[in-house]
């Protein structure tokens, strides 16, 4: 049975939609180019965690990491 993964991408243009601002606006407010996210849907990759900060900054949320994720899992 094939695994449906779901992209940063994916992830990243839902939380645009639900703050109300494109996902180039959000780009090139952070730094990056207006194009990047669309080499993110393109090519299916995950941004450096240093870019995955600046994301998680500009929404007010927080990130974790797969190593946060399995520690909060793993508490009693």
């Amino acid at each position: 049975m094939e695994r449906k993964t779901t992209m940063f991408y994916d992830k990243f243009k839902k939380l645009c939609d639900e703050n109300g601002v494109t996902c180039n606006k959000v780009a090139l407010e952070i730094g990056l180019s207006n194009a990047t996210p669309t080499t993110w849907k393109k090519r299916g990759l995950t941004p450096r965690y240093e870019t995955l900060q600046k994301i998680a900054e500009y929404f007010h949320c927080l990130l974790y990491t797969s190593d946060a994720a399995d520690e909060a899992r793993s508490v009693d």
